[in-house]
């Protein structure tokens, strides 16, 4: 269940998506910043999730009346990952899991679309996402999902134990081959990323590729990678997709990296001439959003 506004506007592929005279606002970037060293540039959080606001979110979806706690499991680049229990112990444990907008709505429903369609068509064991909301125009700020928590053991604890025999390491391996087999056997009709029906509007919904011959309820749309939402590439003009050939995909890319480039070298190489020079002096700095 996708609990997003549906008042959210999406705003076309190809154009810039921080002007707001074409009708579109620009995304919410509540909560991100980015941190440049000389070895490049990566998302950071510059805000915290209200862990106040969790737990009312989580007690209006899955507990009415019943108090949640939530406790954080931990924290990466692009998302951070609460534990959800119902005060007492009653009910099952899930996870509360929060993106930064780094792609603001498509990261969050893609997510979720891909989830969902590989627990449909393979056996491969993902958590099911029971409710979302992939768009920041809530108490909480930020993008969500509510899902199951993956129960099990990391692999890297278990491989070096005195009791798994290289037998076991073996049949390990076999089965995630089997895994990846079932994965590689689902051919697409484009290169994208997956969205259900629901999640893309307007331009963007005629512009996706459907896969009938695979499953109706979703789409390929834009392609959610890091080629297309680096701190550059925010403030250019971009085609993130889908497309039906390598060369469009591969020119999609290069024309993304170059408008960056040059978006760099235009706004940013005065303002911030201690991030050019990070090389030299090591020094780290944000652009805020």
């Amino acid at each position: 269940m996708n609990v997003r506004n549906k008042d959210f506007k999406v705003a076309p592929a190809n154009e810039v998506l921080n002007v707001e005279s074409d009708g579109y606002p620009a995304p919410n970037r509540y909560g991100l910043g980015w941190e440049f060293t000389s070895l490049g540039a990566g998302p950071t959080w510059i805000a915290e999730p209200d862990v106040q606001v969790i737990q009312r979110i989580a007690e209006k979806y899955i507990s009415p009346g019943r108090q949640i706690n939530a406790e954080l499991l931990g924290s990466g680049a692009y998302n951070k990952v609460y534990l959800l229990s119902v005060h007492g112990g009653q009910g099952p444990e899930l996870v509360f899991r929060i993106g930064l907008p780094v792609f603001p709505h498509y990261k969050t429903a893609s997510e979720v679309a891909t989830l969902e369609f590989v627990r449909k068509h393979t056996t491969v064991p993902v958590p099911r996402v029971y409710y979302y909301d992939s768009s920041s125009n809530n108490d909480l700020k930020f993008e969500w999902m509510i899902m199951d928590r993956v129960q099990g053991d990391k692999l890297e604890d278990l491989w070096s134990r005195v009791d798994m025999d290289m037998d076991a390491r073996i049949g390990v391996v076999k089965d995630i081959a089997a895994l990846i087999k079932q994965l590689e056997g689902i051919k697409f009709p484009a290169i994208g990323s997956l969205y259900k029906q629901c999640d893309l509007y307007g331009s963007e919904k005629e512009r996706a590729i459907p896969v009938p011959e695979i499953d109706n309820d979703f789409l390929i749309g834009p392609c959610v990678s890091s080629h297309f939402f680096g701190p550059r590439i925010v403030y250019a003009p971009r085609d993130p997709g889908p497309y039906l050939t390598d060369r469009h995909y591969m020119h999609a890319v290069t024309a993304a990296e170059l408008a960056g480039v040059r978006e760099w070298v235009k706004g940013w190489k005065g303002t911030y001439q201690q991030g050019i020079d990070s090389s030299k002096s090591n020094s780290r700095w944000h652009r805020l959003y």
